[in-house]
């Protein structure tokens, strides 16, 4: 599904799959709900669901009768954390966001292009660190490198 909300373009077709639910009701039941959470390539977070008459998702018909339907919702970066959290399992959050940080610190969302993303991400695999350890160690180290 595509749409344009507030002059960004969300298309499912197009954008990062990050995960998706359902509630447990065959496809085609009239309570029947799947939702899917995206990311698009300039990092904006949108869910695109659908579901049965007796769902959210209803729409009314032209003879004012309910029918299944679709929608998109756009979510900031931390109501997309939030909903998977809710939805996602583990290894599919910690695939997105990484591995929580269980010690303290700030929380800061940045938007990086999906090359940095994907080297960010690999680095973090590959040192078995979190993302968010690569990110402190490389700053760290440009702070070093630019005061000498």
């Amino acid at each position: 599904m595509r749409k344009v909300i507030d002059g960004h373009a969300y298309d499912s077709d197009k954008a990062h799959e990050v995960g998706w639910w359902d509630n447990g009701v065959a496809h085609g039941d009239l309570d029947a709900v799947i939702e899917a959470l995206y990311r698009t390539k300039s990092g904006l977070y949108f869910v695109h669901g659908e579901g049965g008459a007796r769902s959210r998702y209803a729409q009314q018909d032209s003879l004012g009768g309910w029918t299944g339907g679709e929608s998109v919702t756009p979510l900031s970066a931390d109501d997309a954390r939030r909903w998977a959290e809710e939805h996602l399992t583990g290894e599919e959050y910690e695939a997105e966001w990484g591995t929580p940080d269980e010690t303290e610190g700030r929380v800061m969302s940045v938007r990086v292009s999906e090359a940095t993303y994907r080297a960010i991400r690999r680095a973090a695999a590959n040192s078995s660190r979190t993302m968010g350890e690569v990110i402190t160690k490389a700053v760290a180290t440009c702070s070093k490198d630019a005061s000498e």
